[in-house]
């Protein structure tokens, strides 16, 4: 009799072991919950900051031969948005790639994707702080972001949420039609 009783109150913790190392596994997902965005300030920054990442020469190079006058374009995401009197700092994902126009066809030459903090002062921006490739990059990502912020961009990485992509705009602003396949140059 005291075997059945051991047998069974060893499953009844194994099951209940499994069962918390699963909600433990899946915590993430809803915890800790995502910052606050005040999306009338990302909304007022994000076609600033959209500029700055589009033609800052430190994010963006040429790889496609300016006879074809390629630009930069990004999408971005915010995480988080927070005012500190003149000062606005935005943490963000985003995504930009260099396109050009040949024909009927969508080129794409370099591209990058990653998470940013933005700071602006007085509607300019006065900094754009990048995590650090390498090994760095976790400890970086964890140091640029509030700690709800980095929970939320890890989230979001590890879900794989997707982004508008920033070939949709490249297509409107080079008159292509939408579905137009993007190519390497």
């Amino acid at each position: 009799m005291r075997r059945v009783r051991r047998r069974y109150a060893a499953i009844v913790v194994g099951v209940v072991v499994i069962a918390a190392v699963e909600v433990w596994h899946h915590s993430w997902r809803f915890w800790p919950r995502p910052p606050h965005i005040d999306t009338a300030l990302a909304d007022t920054a994000g076609p600033i900051i959209d500029g700055h990442l589009e033609t800052s020469p430190d994010l963006t190079w040429k790889t496609i031969p300016g006879e074809l006058h390629p630009r930069w374009f990004c999408t971005e995401r915010p995480i988080e948005a927070t005012r500190d009197g003149s000062r606005t700092r935005v943490g963000l994902e985003a995504e930009c790639g260099e396109y050009a126009r040949r024909g009927g066809d969508l080129l794409i030459g370099g591209a990058w994707s990653g998470p940013l903090v933005v700071t602006l002062d007085r509607g300019k921006v006065v900094h754009v702080q990048q995590p650090i490739d390498g090994a760095g990059f976790v400890p970086s990502v964890n140091r640029m972001f509030s700690e709800r912020g980095a929970a939320e961009y890890w989230r979001r990485y590890r879900l794989k949420k997707e982004m508008a992509a920033p070939e949709d705009e490249a297509r409107v602003a080079f008159g292509l039609p939408p579905g137009t396949p993007v190519r390497n140059f």
